[in-house]
């Protein structure tokens, strides 16, 4: 049970960074001078993701319900997909687009897996 603990921790320890860099980037997106409105408009959305994602993960640690998880998924599915979208608004993906949809990829799975095992943790 220690072990399980210990993982849990570290899972929501890296969550809690990838949320702090979404919302981060967020504000950046939000507050530059002088950005077009989709930027900012995809600022506010990660910048609502990283919140959302902490608020879940909090939740979990707190009072944990079998709907967190799910929750967590479809948070998930629906950021990817605005960051997909986002990226494809040129006829041609970049490799710098690509390459910031993976690590969006990787940061949101931590976020999904983070919920997941705490919840799952806490339950037993």
């Amino acid at each position: 049970m220690r072990q399980r603990a210990l993982v849990g921790g570290m899972v929501s320890l890296i969550s809690g960074l990838a949320s702090a860099i979404f919302i981060w980037i967020g504000f950046e997106m939000l507050t530059s001078a002088g950005s077009p409105l989709t930027l900012r408009a995809f600022g506010a959305l990660s910048l609502s993701y990283g919140g959302a994602s902490i608020l879940l993960l909090w939740r979990a640690w707190r009072s944990p319900a079998p709907y967190l998880p799910v929750a967590a998924r479809w948070l998930a599915l629906g950021f990817l997909t605005a960051v997909i979208l986002n990226a494809m608004d040129n006829d041609a993906l970049t490799k710098l687009e690509v390459s910031g949809m993976v690590l969006a990829a990787i940061l949101v799975f931590s976020n999904w897996l983070a919920v997941k095992r705490v919840a799952g943790l806490r339950r037993r």
